[in-house]
């Protein structure tokens, strides 16, 4: 089992961006263009206490994979409404073949959405010292401390025998069904770390809510 203070480490070494040479931005394989409606269709909701904070987030502005990717327009997330947008976006273009995956149920989605909301907040805190390095919001984002290790070859990967499951170190519990979403509920890129400042790559609706069930 990895020790505490190295899951640590590892929390902030996902984060890490990937830089080039010459410090521009490794561009991305091409792909083809995604509907709003097949974006929506990745989005589940978590549960909040202020659900009228739900019904205030425009949809169609949460769409943009800048909102998580791009470092100054995600260090202007500071209120509940700006985390919630980011978070949108960050599932609405996930990869569903890389990272955790598309959220099965509105209870994993507010427990990855705790998660999500501390790693912004650690990334911008990083990002806005004007250090060596930057970090960014890639498929690491939305993982517990002990799912980061596992991916990045600390321990065994969850579900395999030995693996932890979620719950665990933080990790989420069981979920109850689906929620609230945006579609049916059925997933982001980063690389080893680099040293130097630069920028760098990594990772992410349009239509009203649905009810999942």
């Amino acid at each position: 089992m990895p020790s505490s203070k190295m899951l640590k480490i590892v929390a902030v070494l996902g984060l890490l961006l990937v830089v080039s040479a010459d410090n521009e931005m490794l561009a991305p394989p091409s792909a083809a263009v995604v509907s709003q409606e097949d974006k929506l269709s990745k989005v589940v909701l978590p549960k909040m206490e202020n659900n009228g904070l739900l019904q205030s987030v425009d949809a169609s502005k949460c769409l943009d994979k800048k909102i998580y990717k791009d470092q100054d327009t995600l260090l202007k997330v500071k209120e509940e409404k700006d985390y919630l947008c980011a978070f949108i976006a960050f599932q609405a273009n996930k990869d569903v073949e890389d990272g955790v995956g598309l959220y099965t149920s509105r209870d994993e989605s507010t427990d990855r959405y705790k998660i999500f909301k501390e790693t912004v907040k650690m990334v911008n805190d990083i990002n806005s010292q004007n250090l060596s390095y930057t970090t960014e919001v890639n498929k690491f984002a939305d993982m517990t401390e002990a799912e980061r290790a596992q991916r990045l070859g600390f321990g065994p990967i969850p579900g395999s025998p030995g693996g932890a499951k979620l719950g665990s170190s933080g990790g989420l519990g069981s979920s109850g069904g689906f929620g609230s979403g945006f579609g049916s509920p059925p997933g982001d890129n980063a690389g080893p770390p680099s040293g130097g400042r630069g920028r760098g790559r990594g990772l992410g609706m349009g239509a009203p809510p649905r009810q999942a069930h």
